[in-house]
C-alpha cells in the first residue's frame, strides 16, 4: 500500500509545475534558507 502511494506521489503534473515553477522556486528557496541558516549558526556556536 506505501509503494501505491509513493508511485502516485512520483506521477508529478510537469506542465502544472512549469506554470508556476517560478513561484515554486523561490518558495522553495526561501523554505531553504530558513531551515539552513539556524543550522548554520548552531554550526557556528
Amino acid at each position: 500500500m506505501a509503494t501505491e502511494e509513493s508511485e502516485r506521489f512520483d506521477q508529478v503534473d510537469w506542465n502544472d509545475l512549469s506554470r508556476s515553477g517560478r513561484f515554486d522556486l523561490s518558495i522553495n528557496s526561501l523554505g531553504m534558507l530558513l531551515t539552513t541558516v539556524p543550522l548554520a549558526l548552531l554550526g557556528v556556536y
